[in-house]
């Protein structure tokens, strides 16, 4: 196992064996998870008692009937990725706790931060600097 799965790990079961307050603290926590082991997480689904998240690349492809046939061949990403965490509030001590997760990512971990479009934000300056050129016309 690399260094960088050990890390990986570690990172992760401290999210999951911590208590939170609220779910933008487990939000938070997942994202910088994220951010640091670059292992994107997305919600899968959100009820007022519980939270779940899974991998970016979990599920399948979703295909639409409302697109062009060319739109159907392009490449995916989803790779059936079985990482996720289940998070759900514990009423009787006010508390955000994860009940359900799995750690292992069927599919390799980019590298590159910028793999995902979370990651590639643009400048302040440059952003301003677009917006003007189009209001100028």
């Amino acid at each position: 196992m690399s260094q960088a799965t050990q890390t990986y790990l570690k990172t992760f079961n401290v999210i999951v064996n911590k208590e939170y307050s609220n779910k933008s603290d487990i939000y938070d926590a997942i994202k910088q998870l994220g951010k640091e082991h670059n292992a994107i997480m997305s919600i899968k689904s959100s009820k007022p008692t519980s939270i779940n998240y899974i991998c970016k690349h979990s599920g399948t492809k979703r295909i639409r009937s409302d697109r062009e046939d060319a739109s159907k061949n392009t490449k995916s990403k989803k790779m059936l990725c079985g990482a996720f965490v289940n998070s759900r509030f514990d009423a009787l001590f006010q508390k955000w706790t994860a009940v359900s997760h799995q750690d292992h990512h069927n599919h390799d971990i980019p590298k590159n931060p910028a793999e995902y479009s979370i990651n590639r934000k643009m400048p302040v300056e440059l952003e301003e600097r677009i917006f003007r050129y189009f209001k100028q016309g």
